[in-house]
């Protein structure tokens, strides 16, 4: 005969409590799995740490270079304004402005091309400001020849706003000239006679 739900209810019902609690004692408590520890990390982490570095790097290294690499254009810079308003209180001649002037793109000159030191210091008078314009980006405007004259006569009658202005445009924008550029610039110039210089 098949037993019936009363017939082991009545069976389950009648058992003696320590069989009971003796089923219960042999269980085990549950098992938490090890914590997970934090070395060595997950690659997701790795790579997120070298990323973090490597822009700390890239971020130090470019912002370095900008500052090393503008700080002539700067120091420049600031000494033209300097220049301008000596300029403007008449505690500068012409010819004096002008010297000076010449003197702060020159110094500008050969602190921008450190790979032809020797070859830009050597510039001078005409030499000197056809490298001025060939180095001259496109709209920093245009050197009047009378400019590099006039710093040879003595009592020079020039537009000192305009060639300030472009004193302020080549230190700011000019670009860098190849070693050979300049060579060639410099061989043209000696196969061109140039003017005289009073």
């Amino acid at each position: 005969m098949l037993p019936t739900l009363a017939n082991i209810q009545q069976a389950v019902g009648n058992q003696p409590l320590s069989d009971k609690d003796s089923l219960l004692a042999q269980l085990s408590d549950i098992q938490a799995p090890a914590p997970v520890g934090w070395w060595p990390p997950a690659p997701g982490w790795w790579l997120l740490a070298f990323l973090i570095v490597g822009s700390i790097y890239a971020i130090y290294y470019f912002t370095h270079k900008y500052i090393t690499e503008t700080r002539p254009r700067r120091a420049a810079l600031a000494l033209i304004k300097d220049l301008e308003i000596n300029l403007r209180k008449e505690q500068l001649s012409q010819k004096e402005y002008i010297n000076h002037l010449i003197a702060i793109l020159k110094r500008c000159s050969i602190s921008s091309y450190a790979h032809s030191r020797a070859l830009v210091a050597g510039l001078y008078g005409e030499q000197y400001f056809q490298f001025l314009q060939a180095s001259n980006r496109a709209g920093a405007g245009e050197i009047n020849p009378d400019w590099y004259m006039s710093a040879y006569k003595k009592n020079p009658n020039i537009d000192t706003k305009a060639l300030t202005q472009f004193a302020k445009n080549w230190v700011k924008h000019h670009k860098k000239l190849q070693r050979s550029q300049i060579n060639e610039l410099l061989n043209d110039t000696e196969s061109t006679p140039g003017e005289h210089y009073v």
